[in-house]
């Protein structure tokens, strides 16, 4: 049998990448909410700021961690 592989237009990224792509716009509205947020402080609070664990999940998902 054989198997062809999806054809991938260049507006339309593999199913990997798209959830790949859809996790780092998830993160960054997460990042972009702790910066409007009304307790500013979320960004520097350590590891149990929203911000620095959306830092923390980029770092990873780019491998710097």
């Amino acid at each position: 049998m054989i198997v062809w592989p999806e054809i991938f237009d260049d507006e339309t990224p593999p199913p990997n990448l798209r959830h790949r792509e859809q996790r780092i716009q998830q993160l960054i509205q997460l990042l972009h909410q702790a910066r409007t947020d009304s307790s500013q402080g979320a960004l520097t609070t350590g590891s149990s700021g929203v911000g620095q664990t959306v830092l923390e999940e980029l770092a990873h998902e780019y491998g710097a961690m």
